[in-house]
């Protein structure tokens, strides 16, 4: 029987967050089509370092995302104090993506954006196929071969 477990290391080494052994954060799921599932949660301490350094990243995103909201505009304002049209220009397209980001988070993009729903439903059958594609990719070779075979009849 295959053991599965997202824990490499012994069982009986300390946890450095919580100073218990290792053993203590198992939890064995049980067997299911000949695989024996044992995993290893994280401790409170480990949860909670864990949720700093998530949120040190969130902090790190806002922060980009805000400096691209200052330094975008900036760069719109400093060309069309340059040139009226080129600025003119650039604030309409400015303006577009603002409408266009605004019907995606708040309004019914598939009525107001021509061609949403298509471009999204590829998409999602795209990662559909692809998640498939690499839980059996012997599975997707035959396929593959199979209509490229077809393909070179065709021709």
């Amino acid at each position: 029987m295959k053991v599965d477990s997202n824990f490499d290391g012994d069982w009986s080494d300390i946890c450095e967050y919580c100073g218990k052994p290792q053993e203590a954060h198992k939890i064995d799921h049980g067997s299911y089509e000949g695989t024996h599932y044992i995993h290893r949660m994280p401790c409170a301490p480990e949860q909670e370092q864990i949720k700093r350094k998530w949120r040190k990243r969130a902090l790190t995103v806002k922060g980009f995302v805000l400096l691209g909201w200052i330094l975008v505009p900036l760069f719109i304002a400093i060309v069309g104090f340059a040139n009226y049209w080129v600025g003119l220009l650039l604030f309409i397209i400015a303006l577009a993506k603002i409408a266009i980001e605004y019907i995606k988070l708040f309004g019914n993009a598939e009525k107001w954006i021509p061609g949403h729903k298509e471009r999204m439903e590829k998409k999602s059958k795209m990662e559909h196929y692809y998640y498939h594609c690499e839980k059996n990719p012997d599975g997707f070779r035959n396929i593959f071969t199979e209509n490229l075979a077809d393909e070179e009849k065709d021709v």
